[in-house]
């Protein structure tokens, strides 16, 4: 465990001009922190293949100066010139261990972080920008992890993992409703990943591995956001392969990832424009991509 303690001071000086950032003229404003911050974290072994072991710890994101977004039908800068400073504490229990012939391995933690004056990106009139969450978030999930040998040559691992991070209350400058979930963070992600290896020919050694990443539906931005609209993303899953060999000196390596060239929306902006009407842009999954390496080591 420990403390540490850190002053931070921030002088801002910050002019601005143009359509959506508006007139903006801040010179010799000083944004000063005192901050501890805290860590406290055990661990119990149980026997030789089990141990348990908790964590507790604050954290802090100083102050910073942000960007003015001018609501364009008002004039109004709807953006605040700073985003304030946020403090945090997390919680974290698990356990770790393995079988008695060592073929089966797992870990599984539990945590929880409590987000005061939680800073956030808010997109205003396609502007990114900054503010805070001013009764903070509240987050709590599960990570867990099994990899097992069934045989020496082979291993297959699978993830998964839980997160569920809402508003404490109704946020009117981010657009939030209080319990809603933060936008773009699915509750669910997962995967299950493999690997064989194998003698190939002479000194040469190959390995053949391959794994399915899914990732579970998320909005776009909160429900209320002044200027966008609020789109579901879809859940999508893919697949990767990888082909190697090696003599140790020489690695030579083949891949493909998004096997399936699944065409899922990973990031979109939908802004209003006026009533019904949306001007929509989007970041699509990167599509199948089949490559090479080489590495040689002298």
């Amino acid at each position: 465990g420990g403390v540490r303690v850190s002053k931070n001071e921030i002088a801002l000086d910050f002019t601005a001009h143009g359509a959506l950032l508006g007139e903006t003229n801040i010179v010799g404003e000083v944004i000063k922190d005192t901050v501890k911050t805290f860590l406290l974290a055990g661990r119990y072994r149980v026997d030789e293949n089990l141990s348990v072991y908790t964590r507790i710890a604050s954290g802090f994101r100083p102050a910073q100066p942000n960007l003015p977004a001018i609501n364009p039908s008002t004039g109004v800068n709807v953006a605040p010139y700073i985003v304030t400073a946020d403090k945090a504490w997390s919680y974290e229990i698990g356990v770790k261990g393995s079988s008695d012939d060592k073929m089966v391995s797992y870990e599984v933690a539990l945590w929880k972080i409590d987000w005061a004056n939680f800073q956030s990106e808010v997109t205003y009139t396609g502007v990114s920008t900054g503010g805070n969450a001013a009764d903070g978030l509240s987050a709590y999930g599960f990570e867990g992890s099994v990899t097992a040998h069934p045989v020496e040559a082979f291993s297959v691992t699978a993830n998964l993992g839980y997160t569920k991070s809402t508003l404490n209350s109704d946020e009117p400058t981010l657009g939030g409703v209080g319990g809603e979930n933060y936008p773009g963070l699915p509750n669910w992600k997962g995967s299950l990943q493999w690997n064989y290896a194998f003698e190939f020919i002479s000194d040469w050694n190959g390995n053949f591995g391959g794994g399915v990443r899914h990732i579970g539906s998320s909005q776009s931005v909160f429900s209320a956001a002044l200027t966008q609209a609020s789109v579901k993303l879809e859940s999508r899953t893919l697949a990767d392969l990888n082909l190697g060999f090696s003599n140790g000196k020489v690695a030579v390596g083949l891949y493909a990832t998004n096997l399936f060239n699944n065409k899922d929306i990973v990031n979109r902006d939908d802004d209003i424009i006026g009533p019904e009407m949306y001007l929509s842009s989007g970041v699509f999954e990167r599509p199948r991509t089949i490559g090479a390496n080489l590495r040689l080591d002298f």
